[in-house]
């Protein structure tokens, strides 16, 4: 009987797995397939235009829109980074984030764009339990920072504490650092059982 519950546990696990594998990798394939299908567009348009395919038949390569694709995103991301960039974006998030439909869908893929291509390691410092939303229950979350102290004599950190499924929402707590629990998971672990809602955590239990 523990051989058919362990099997169709592992069956289940592997199926999350597979589909949190896939989903990102799909959906990253779809957008650079559309990226360069666009820039792809913009070639066959200023052949057909300026008849540039005679002199240049380079253009009418696949390859091409693919190249310039991969040259705009440097590109834009070098621009991003800079002073006149950095002004650019903030109005553009203003205006995302200003239209009611845009603004979850925008906000939510572009806090989690940043959660995992920042280099800056110290964003999410380690993987922690924090008594939350109350004593007798306990959260996963993520030590971010030292916190203004609050009991004299206690050092006090941020935790942020992700919502499942969706780890883009949820509350900046400040906690006790006697109240933190350490946690041996790593920070991608973390990820992966709080979008899949707790089904791809390990399970301790055994027939």
């Amino acid at each position: 009987m523990s051989f058919w519950i362990n099997l169709k546990n592992n069956i289940k696990r592997y199926f999350f797995f597979g589909l949190a594998t896939f989903i990102p990798a799909y959906i990253t394939i779809i957008i650079v397939i559309k990226i360069i299908r666009f820039f792809d567009g913009i070639i066959a348009q200023l052949i057909s235009v300026f008849k540039l395919s005679e002199n240049f038949k380079i253009l009418s390569f696949p390859f091409v829109g693919a190249v310039i694709s991969f040259i705009f995103l440097i590109a834009v991301g070098f621009f991003s980074r800079q002073f006149f960039g950095k002004k650019v974006m903030a109005i553009i998030d203003k205006i995302f984030t200003v239209i009611p439909i845009s603004r979850p869908v925008y906000s939510a893929i572009k806090k989690m764009t940043e959660t995992f291509i920042d280099d800056d390691k110290s964003k999410f410092k380690r993987v922690v339990l924090v008594p939350f939303p109350h004593q007798e229950v306990y959260a996963i979350g993520f030590l971010t920072n030292r916190a203004p102290t609050i009991t004299e004599g206690v050092n006090h950190y941020y935790v942020y504490v992700p919502t499942a499924i969706n780890p883009t929402a949820g509350f900046l707590i400040n906690v006790r650092e006697d109240q933190i629990i350490e946690s041996d998971m790593k920070v991608d672990e973390a990820f992966s059982l709080i979008l899949s809602g707790g089904m791809l955590g390990k399970s301790e239990n055994k027939s």
